[in-house]
């Protein structure tokens, strides 16, 4: 992207990338999805926390009940994100899915989404007032439409300035388009199969 926003850089390489709004996440998708030929995106809310939980576990944090050994947060943190990868993974052998930084979910956020869930979908995706099948209805159109909405997007994970409480695997969060945090950063989900 030619720069890195970060705000914290004790870390060096290492250090998650935050301070990038949800509209900069999705431009860096575009991006490292042109240059390699895979499609790179942000999750939807139900593979993230499908993922954080390890396949869908009951656990309260990415990996377990154990918030001190897989997660920065607020008591641990020392006022800073830290290197990624530092804490234990979880089953699926994903990193900091609980505190480091807060991630973007691709899905519009509404407080009542699960409420208003259909349990058809292959890869549900909250698009403003209601649930479209990513793989059935497609990632460039869905795009297209949070794209061109105006409201919040759904953040998920918890950060290193949170308590244990706000780094569950179930906390969620809303954030504007173009917000800039220094607990707010991304992770990118690659598809399998590379575009033609």
């Amino acid at each position: 992207m030619g720069n890195n926003p970060s705000d914290a850089k004790r870390c060096g390489n290492q250090c998650p990338v935050e301070e990038v709004s949800w509209n900069e996440a999705v431009e860096f998708a575009r991006k490292l999805s042109a240059k390699t030929g895979y499609l790179f995106r942000l999750p939807t809310e139900a593979e993230w926390e499908y993922a954080c939980r390890s396949s869908g576990k009951k656990e309260p944090y990415a990996g377990g009940d154990s918030v001190g050994t897989l997660a920065w947060y607020k008591e641990n943190a020392e006022g800073s994100p830290h290197a990624v990868g530092t804490k234990l993974p979880n089953a699926l052998g994903i990193f900091d899915m609980s505190g480091n930084v807060w991630e973007w979910c691709l899905d519009s956020f509404d407080k009542d989404a699960y409420l208003k869930a259909t349990r058809t979908l292959t890869n549900p995706v909250y698009v403003n007032d209601r649930f479209m099948d990513l793989y059935g209805e497609g990632y460039t159109r869905i795009l297209g439409i949070l794209q061109g909405a105006s409201g919040y997007h759904s953040v998920r994970g918890g950060s290193w300035k949170n308590t244990a409480d706000r780094v569950r695997s179930t906390d969620r969060i809303k954030g504007d388009a173009d917000s800039h945090r220094d607990w707010l950063g991304f992770r990118l989900v690659r598809e399998e199969i590379k575009k033609k």
